[in-house]
């Protein structure tokens, strides 16, 4: 991780944001934003070329989805 996006993973206390991480490294940021039937899961790349393994990444979100007993999906 490049030290421009320190900031965006860690605030001055010393809390982490939600990370998002691919092999070991720190790929970039994601959120969730409830609905009422769904749970969307937004990305923030550090790197927009970077590769993330989507059926991965699909599986984490659905799995994260029936934690809560709704659907998920990225947005």
């Amino acid at each position: 991780m490049e030290k421009s996006f320190v900031k965006s993973v860690m605030t001055a206390n010393g809390i982490f944001a939600p990370i998002l991480v691919v092999k070991g490294r720190i790929a970039g940021l994601w959120k969730r934003v409830e609905e009422k039937e769904r749970i969307g899961i937004g990305l923030q790349l550090f790197d927009p070329a970077g590769k993330i393994p989507e059926p991965a990444l699909a599986a984490a979100i659905r799995e994260y989805g029936k934690f809560f007993g709704k659907r998920a999906e990225r947005i």
